[in-house]
């Protein structure tokens, strides 16, 4: 008997012929074609195709399995998106809310596309494949206005003075005119600019700067670091422990926010909240002193007396204090001198 889908043959006659529905080495029917499965290119034909093939348990609960089937040549970055919604969370979420009212469903769109941020997936990439997994369960969410997007062009756009004022304002901790400036600050922080999302959330902390206390003051802050504010990637990093609070601060210290880079370097350097790494902190204050930080600069000075991450050198050392005391670190200054009283320079 020969196989018409793989081409394979086996000795089968009579009611063992007869008897076999699939093919003992491609697993389909040896007498019916297989019937090719047309390929896509984009995820959302993907999702769609699945969803009408297999429905939502598959689509919100083993899709991988499926995707290099329906999309062989969907990009690498595509795929990533996917299986970020299993892996954050949002297909959960929506999920729990197939057989809910609408409002269920707008809810969970928001908690998916939430997951999904908070997770460090930009906004616009949230959205854009959040509504196209809802387009697929064929749910009528309408789309919120999105802060990744362009708003209407017609409106008349914020002046860069104005918007400068209002931020000074904020900066001012001038709190008797938070809400006169906020109109501003919003409008440009709906056109997407980071940094407006950012003192807007500051307008809404209480005098103490307890973050995790004022929810729309955490919500704009996310929103700006999200979006690739380095301030606010450094107040993010003070929600977490660990892992992603070390990922915060190593997304601002790569932008050169000194904060970050110090706190960065002590974290390696004592081993808090990740794996003490002298090397890795010599790196970041290094980072931090070459921008005029007495802190990091002392601390350079420090792992070169002690040969932590660095070969001693009391040479280099009293080069990276002279540099401290020179902006008036007191510490360094008694570090100088006791090297100079032991003789090591």
């Amino acid at each position: 008997m020969k196989c018409i889908n793989c081409g394979s043959e086996w000795n089968a006659t009579g009611k063992a012929a007869v008897s076999i529905t699939n093919c003992p080495f491609c697993g389909e029917s040896p007498v019916v074609k297989k019937t090719e499965q047309k390929a896509f290119e984009a995820s959302k034909e993907t999702l769609e195709a699945i969803y009408k093939q297999f429905g939502a348990d598959i689509l919100l609960g083993k899709l991988n399995a499926y995707i290099a089937d329906f999309a062989p040549s969907l990009s690498t970055a595509n795929k990533r998106l996917v299986n970020s919604v299993y892996e954050f969370g949002a297909s959960k979420a929506l999920k729990e809310s197939i057989n809910g009212t609408q409002e269920d469903k707008e809810r969970a769109v928001k908690i998916a596309i939430r997951n999904m941020t908070e997770a460090h997936v930009s906004i616009e990439s949230s959205e854009t494949i959040i509504y196209e997994f809802t387009d697929a369960l064929g749910w009528k969410i309408e789309k919120e206005k999105s802060l990744s997007t362009t708003q209407d062009t017609t409106k008349k756009p914020v002046v860069n003075n104005d918007l400068a004022e209002a931020i000074n304002v904020i900066k001012k901790q001038d709190r008797d005119n938070y809400k006169k400036v906020r109109d501003i600050l919003n409008e440009s922080a709906l056109q997407g600019n980071a940094e407006a999302m950012y003192w807007l959330g500051k307008s809404y902390m209480g005098k103490k700067g307890i973050l995790s206390q004022f929810p729309e003051a955490l919500k704009w802050i996310r929103k700006a670091a999200v979006n690739g504010f380095a301030d606010a990637q450094y107040d993010i990093s003070k929600e977490y422990d660990g892992a992603k609070r070390i990922e915060w601060l190593r997304k601002a210290a790569e932008q050169g926010y000194i904060d970050a880079q110090l706190v960065l370097a002590e974290s390696y350097y004592e081993g808090s909240g990740t794996r003490k790494n002298y090397t890795e902190a010599i790196i970041w204050f290094r980072k931090a002193a070459d921008q005029g930080s007495s802190e990091a600069q002392y601390f350079l000075g420090s792992c070169y007396e002690e040969g932590n991450g660095v070969k001693l050198n009391y040479a280099q050392a009293a080069e990276w204090y002279q540099k401290a005391a020179d902006q008036g670190d007191k510490n360094a200054k008694e570090e100088l001198k006791e090297l100079k009283k032991l003789g090591k320079i």
